[in-house]
């Protein structure tokens, strides 16, 4: 008796685990679609598709291409060419999802119902390294961070191009030290970014690409450690509500040593608030407005300091440094876009920095061209979502009986509270409607014309609506700036034809380029 009585608990466990695979999302979608019934006169349900069991399968599809194939987007967009739905229901890891790259859409969650939305779980999934700050916050939090990042963007500080060019002075040097030797120029990129972002935002650089700030703890191993923390956050991310599930060891060191470079700046700002606090000076640095000395003013709590400092570190350094390398990799592989950029900057600018402001970047034309154009393709943050804090609905995407094969979907769909809208900048960017045949090819003349089917919302680089970025400029001016004087210094650049086509994707918080561009410049 006793084993049977053991033989039917042993089975009954995992007859148990498979019925609930089944049943959980059964009762999730019957629940859907009895929501969507009872308001069918005004909504429509959208194209649900199911990936049993629990949708396991396609988060391993998902997996396989984020982490061995590197080709996580061209995945998204292969799906979208399938599906054949703007907006459509997608079941992931045990949740049902919408999933959009309609403009209407992306508008109603980023900014018309904007107040209808959070990040969900992103608070807690990118706790262990960003804590609370501007892109882990929602509600009040986020508002008086935002408050008191504003200041640092004012287009007089970002026009105070000083900084900028002494590091980028220093990435000339460093070029110029091996003439024509092939170096992954993505990789110094980044440390540029980081250099000129911590002087930018903190007042003093960490001076990566001279050596390292011996003022700063971890100056040298901060790089490494934030990418691979933040590949991390990127998984678990993903994991939707079980994201606490993957927190392994080698990441709560990386963790560790992020923050313990924080906070050497940190300490560096409460010391000098102390001493001038003892003077009886004010603790601003010139005329300039630095973020971090701001902060220090309303609070000394290390803590609040060291999230926040993360925070806005993450955007100052990866974005612009993802940026400067996909333009360079465009640049490596279309070497007539290269020839054409370079002639307009020696025309416009000759060889000297001296005639470089904010206003003449703004003005070539064709640079401008070649940054939209690249950010188009490749943007930094390809994927993004908002989970509703409450039931809502999305403008299109519903099915009407009367026009089932509408690809935008002409009925309203309904958002129950606590479903997640994703947005998938990387394939609304590339979809033909909006950008003709030729959407998948760098051409930056496109620019150049204004076309057919043009949206307001159809190029989001920069998210929008009331979270819209407030670096871009700073980003963008970098990005422009520094694009110049390696294009002043050097007449070629090498190694295009080696380098992969289509790239593989390194997609993380924000999306670079998977084995680094190696070229040369000569």
């Amino acid at each position: 008796m006793s084993i049977y009585i053991l033989f039917l608990t042993a089975i009954a466990a995992p007859i148990t685990i498979v019925l609930l695979l089944f049943l959980i999302p059964l009762y999730q979608d019957l629940s859907y679609r009895f929501q969507v019934w009872r308001q069918r006169s005004h909504v429509g349900s959208p194209p649900t598709f199911y990936s049993l069991p629990f949708g396991i399968p396609v988060f391993t599809r998902i997996l396989k291409r984020l982490l061995k194939e590197k080709t996580l987007m061209p995945f998204f967009e292969t799906l979208w060419h399938h599906r054949k739905a703007a907006t459509f229901r997608q079941q992931v890891f045990g949740q049902f999802g919408i999933w959009t790259i309609d403009p209407e859409n992306i508008k109603t969650v980023l900014s018309t119902n904007f107040k209808d939305y959070s990040f969900g779980n992103r608070n807690g999934a990118f706790a262990p390294l960003l804590g609370d700050g501007i892109f882990t916050l929602d509600g009040q939090g986020w508002k008086h961070s935002r408050a008191m990042l504003r200041p640092q963007f004012t287009r007089q500080q970002i026009a105070q191009l000083d900084s900028i060019e002494r590091n980028v002075t220093t990435l000339i040097s460093i070029l110029k030290e091996s003439p024509g030797q092939v170096r992954d120029i993505q990789a110094l990129f980044f440390q540029l970014t980081i250099d000129t972002a911590t002087e930018f935002l903190f007042g003093e650089s960490v001076q990566t690409l001279s050596g390292g700030n011996p003022k700063i703890v971890h100056a040298l191993e901060f790089g490494k450690a934030f990418n691979a923390a933040q590949a991390v956050l990127a998984k678990r991310i993903r994991l939707n509500s079980f994201y606490n599930a993957l927190n392994p060891r080698e990441f709560q060191d990386w963790c560790k040593t992020c923050k313990s470079f924080i906070e050497s700046y940190v300490q560096m700002t409460l010391d000098k608030q102390q001493q001038n606090k003892n003077k009886n000076q004010d603790l601003s640095q010139g005329h300039s407005y630095v973020f971090l000395t701001e902060l220090a003013k309303e609070t000394n709590d290390p803590k609040v300091l060291r999230d926040q400092a993360l925070n806005i570190l993450l955007a100052g350094r990866d974005t612009t440094a993802s940026l400067l390398a996909w333009i360079f990799y465009n640049l490596a592989i279309h070497p007539k876009v290269f020839a054409r950029l370079r002639k307009e900057i020696l025309d416009q600018f000759g060889t000297s920095p001296s005639t470089l402001s904010f206003e003449s970047l703004k003005q070539c034309t064709y640079l401008r061209y070649v940054i939209n154009e690249t950010l188009r393709l490749y943007p930094l943050v390809p994927v993004n979502g908002r989970c509703a804090i409450r039931d809502t609905y999305l403008p299109h995407g519903g099915v009407n009986p009367a026009d089932p094969d509408n690809y935008i979907g002409s009925k309203p769909v309904f958002v129950p509270k606590g479903t997640v809208v994703g947005y998938f900048v990387y394939v609304l960017h590339r979809d033909p409607h909006y950008w003709g045949a030729d959407a998948d090819e760098f051409r930056p003349e496109r620019w150049a014309k204004h076309r057919e089917n043009a949206h307001p919302w159809d190029y989001l680089p920069f998210n929008g609506g009331p979270r819209i970025c407030l670096g871009q400029q700073f980003a963008l001016t970098e990005a422009g700036y520094v694009t110049v004087r390696l294009l002043q210094e050097f007449s070629e650049i090498r190694g295009g034809d080696t380098l992969p086509v289509p790239p593989k994707l390194e997609s993380q918080l924000t999306m670079s380029v998977y084995g680094g561009v190696p070229v040369a410049l000569v």
